[in-house]
Parts: structure tokens; C-alpha cells; sequence
């Protein structure tokens, strides 16, 4: 079992977003050969019902990297704010399925849903 990162993310409702993060253990790149991952996001840490929306996770083999990916199309998914100009603030997580299906979470944070002005 492993230490989720916890990282926090800012999305924009008119942008697509994209991050990597690189992994590794004892200064030696983790190898995601055989791994699948995927990212839900919600109103809060196991709130009931529906996800809000998905990212992409895609994992390179051998370099230890993992990529997030949001398209605006998915983040416009998100609820609008309450008041105007505030951000909405979610929840999501990353959790990748090993080689022999055991599923461990990797990443997870907050997410605040931003109105872009340029739409």
C-alpha cells in the first residue's frame, strides 16, 4: 500500500488541463507495465450517487509518469457556483489497478472549478 499524493487542482470550465507527475521508489522510476488508472470526481470525499465528471489517466510503462487530463467538455460537467464569480470546490482521486487487480489510490485532492473569462 502507498502514501496517496495529495495535490490539489485549479480547472478551468473554458481550458483543457493536463499534469504529470512523475513517480518513482528509491530513486529508481516506477514501472506502470500492465497498470490501468482512472480519475472520478465529486462533491466531496465519498459523497454518494454519480460522479460529477472523469479525467483521463494515461501511464507511460517505464518512466514513472502518469498524466491527468480534463477536456472542458468534461469540467463543464461540474455544478455551477452559488455565487457569481466563486469557484466550485470538489473532490477527486486517482486510483490505479495493478498488473494482478489490486487497486490502490495515488493521487487525491481538492478541485476548484474556475469560469474562465475567454469563452
Amino acid at each position: 500500500m502507498i502514501t496517496p499524493a495529495r495535490v490539489g487542482l485549479a480547472l478551468f470550465r473554458n481550458s483543457d488541463y493536463t499534469e504529470e507527475f512523475a513517480f518513482s521508489a528509491t530513486n529508481q522510476a516506477i514501472d506502470f507495465t500492465g497498470y490501468t488508472g482512472r480519475c472520478d470526481v465529486r462533491r466531496y470525499d465519498n459523497a454518494p450517487g454519480n460522479v460529477l465528471f472523469s479525467g483521463v489517466v494515461d501511464l507511460t510503462a517505464g518512466d514513472g509518469i502518469l498524466a491527468l487530463s480534463f477536456t472542458k467538455e468534461s469540467i463543464s460537467l461540474a455544478p455551477e457556483p452559488t455565487k457569481r464569480g466563486e469557484a466550485v470546490k470538489l473532490a477527486y482521486d486517482v486510483v490505479l489497478t495493478t498488473p494482478s487487480g489490486d487497486e490502490e489510490v495515488w493521487i487525491l485532492g481538492s478541485v476548484k472549478v474556475l469560469g474562465g473569462i475567454s469563452q
